[in-house]
């Protein structure tokens, strides 16, 4: 039985989002599918991965800033 299935059994009167998020960080080595060489930059492989992780942080960065000089003038306008 894998830890993430002993993770399960024990918790399940916990309420769902605590099993959920509690899962997720204690079984995020299960799948055994993911390593650091996803992005080792000697492999093309790594590369387009690399891309796609800059491009989304990008991404986040901008709609972060767009959230922040909406909120902000909403925040002005009911103020005023």
């Amino acid at each position: 039985m894998t830890s993430c299935r002993k993770f399960f059994i024990t918790r399940r009167g916990a309420g769902r989002a605590a099993t959920v998020s509690a899962a997720a960080l204690t079984c995020a080595g299960c799948a055994g599918s993911w390593g650091w060489y996803v992005v080792n930059p000697f492999t093309p492989a790594g590369w387009i991965n690399i891309r796609f992780l800059i491009n989304g942080m990008g991404n986040t960065i901008l709609i972060s800033v767009i959230a922040a000089v909406i909120s902000i003038l909403i925040g002005l306008i009911v103020a005023l």
